[in-house]
Order: structure tokens, then C-alpha cells, then sequence
């Protein structure tokens, strides 16, 4: 699968914000995801910071993903 059909997997179950620690492994879904104006993407420093982002997030009525 490529970061085009996985974002658009993300787009079709209503995912509108992620959150994540960069990594060289996924750069180019994180490239694509920057680059789409219907997610935000926030940088975390870690994992569970990550988490904490997306979960306050859906007090947004937003549909998060880590």
C-alpha cells in the first residue's frame, strides 16, 4: 500500500486530525498528510504525548489518529 491509498483510507473512516513522532521509516505518509488541507497534523515528542493530542482533539469533535 502507498501513502495515497493509506491517507485516503484515513479520509474514508472520517480521520480529520493525527498526531505522531515523525520517523524516517514513514516519511513520505507524513509528507502527504502535511500536505492535505482536511487533516491537521501535530508533531509530538513522544508517543503518549501524541495520544494526549488526539483525545483532546475529539473534544473538538475532531476524529483523531496516532
Amino acid at each position: 500500500m502507498n501513502s495515497s491509498e493509506f491517507l485516503e483510507i484515513l479520509k474514508a473512516r472520517g480521520i480529520t486530525f493525527c498526531a505522531g513522532v515523525p520517523d524516517s521509516t514513514f516519511t513520505n505518509i507524513f509528507q502527504h498528510i502535511l500536505d492535505d488541507p482536511d487533516i491537521n497534523y501535530v508533531n509530538a515528542v513522544r508517543e503518549d504525548v501524541a495520544l494526549g493530542i488526539v483525545s483532546a482533539a475529539y473534544f473538538k469533535n475532531e476524529v483523531g489518529a496516532v
